[in-house]
């Protein structure tokens, strides 16, 4: 259910927004399909996408946010909080995360963290049992 939930809100996003990526009904139905199942999967996004794909990422985990930990460089961090999630709250899907070390989340919010917070969660045995998502794994 996840898969199509996630991929009708795209598609409502898609029919405001005609300069979405093309593949992104794809990597969003990918994505849910990977948080339902917990399943570990690699997908290699191409270089020449221009962060065109940030929505195909964030529905999926806004609508399924359990147990998970979306791990990003500084640059990606800036543009998630600066462009990416108002975006998200513009279209009417809020999504309901903790940023940063400093606090644990619950199980019902997506835990964004840098790389360095990342360390100091495996360190400290913060991470347990959530999926980690990291969008640029290479």
């Amino acid at each position: 259910m996840l898969e199509a939930n996630a991929h009708n809100h795209l598609k409502n996003l898609h029919q405001k927004n005609l300069s979405l990526w093309p593949h992104s009904l794809t990597l969003t139905r990918l994505i849910a399909r990977s948080l339902r199942r917990r399943d570990k999967t690699l997908i290699k996004l191409a270089s020449d996408s221009q962060n065109d794909w940030w929505p195909a990422l964030l529905i999926p985990l806004c609508l399924h946010n359990d147990n998970i930990v979306l791990i990003l460089s500084e640059r990606q961090y800036r543009l998630l909080l600066e462009v990416e999630l108002p975006k998200l709250k513009s279209s009417r899907l809020d999504c309901d995360y903790v940023e940063g070390i400093e606090v644990t989340p619950s199980d019902e919010k997506v835990w964004v963290l840098r790389y360095q917070d990342l360390i100091f969660a495996h360190e400290k045995d913060l991470l347990k049992n959530r999926q980690l998502i990291f969008p640029e794994a290479e």
